[in-house]
């Protein structure tokens, strides 16, 4: 018997409001723009699909804001192959793709005091992009799927290299609930990236029988309860002459 769960953060456990999210997107990017959140995984790793869709696009206005994790050469790179400018209505310049109705940027944090520290995001930040943000694209770690599961965007998951056990795992979760999709490469990109989009918003998979949102804090220590006080039948206990 054995136990496993994540403790996701406790901003992404707060309610999820219509308002607060459209008044976010429209700070994100023009009306009518698709807007898609990357994430770049542990440390910040410098992956190719913002650069494949800049490219090419989808056919339609497309905004790519991508996480970096705190790695500046995520950022540095993307300056350096992407040369277009836009402005944005709010005054913000982000970068412009080979396809002119794509655009790019990375996510920053408005309160940071340090220019090394702006792509370093709180929870809160993360949080809030999700929630404004229409699909997102991430590898199937635990921590951050459990966290998109719960702020309820529909999720895109890169799979062009071999996965562990337990990310395959999350991935079938996701697939079979109807809360994810996912791509093996460029060629399969944009048909799963236009699939997601119609999944729409939901937290079903964070969800108690009830409808209401699992609350991790809570229920790891109950269930971590439950196993200890589970009566153990023909168990052998360790002894002192068992090997390490």
């Amino acid at each position: 018997m054995f136990l496993s769960g994540y403790p996701v953060r406790k901003e992404f456990l707060e309610p999820y409001s219509e308002i607060k999210v459209r008044a976010g997107k429209a700070k994100l990017a023009p009306a009518g723009t698709t807007v898609l959140l990357v994430m770049s995984g542990g440390g910040g790793q410098v992956v190719p699909w913002p650069y494949n869709l800049a490219q090419h696009g989808i056919g339609e206005p497309l905004h790519i804001i991508v996480v970096a994790a705190g790695n500046l050469e995520v950022a540095a790179q993307l300056r350096r192959t992407l040369s277009g400018n836009v402005t944005f209505p709010d005054g913000r310049s982000v970068l412009q793709g080979e396809d002119r109705n794509v655009t790019v940027e990375v996510a920053t944090d408005p309160d940071a005091q340090l220019a090394e520290a702006q792509y370093l995001l709180t929870a809160e930040r993360v949080a809030s992009l999700m929630d404004a943000c229409d699909v997102i694209l991430t590898k199937p770690g635990g921590g951050s799927t459990a966290e998109v599961a719960y702020r309820g965007i529909p999720a895109i998951f890169d799979v062009s290299r071999p996965l562990l056990h337990w990310e395959q795992f999350t991935v079938d979760i996701f697939k079979a609930r109807g809360r994810g999709l996912s791509f093996e490469g460029e060629a399969s990109l944009r048909p799963t990236l236009a699939r997601a989009l119609a999944l729409g918003r939901s937290t079903s998979l964070a969800e108690a029988s009830s409808g209401n949102l699992l609350d991790p804090g809570e229920r790891i220590p109950q269930a971590a309860r439950a196993v200890l006080d589970a009566p153990c039948q023909n168990c052998r206990p360790l002894s002192s002459d068992v090997s390490s």
